[in-house]
């Protein structure tokens, strides 16, 4: 499904290319706190993604490949 970036409307998302997940929505909500323990991200990080916890404005549900 295409869609883009947001905040970039001229850039298509990671999750276009497969390349990002978001992961139970409903309890890590755009915006709040991440429910994650610190293994279950560095089982992610260990891998090459990133989590959105990190962002500016947490979206703890968001994993990206970082070679994307």
């Amino acid at each position: 499904n295409i869609r883009m970036t947001r905040g970039e409307p001229d850039k298509i998302s990671a999750h276009a290319y497969a390349a990002a997940i978001d992961f139970n929505a409903l309890l890590n909500p755009l915006g709040e706190p991440s429910i994650w323990s610190p293994t279950f991200i560095r089982c992610f990080t260990e891998e090459g993604f990133v989590n959105g916890a990190s962002f500016a404005r947490d979206d703890a549900q968001h994993f990206s490949w970082l070679g994307f």
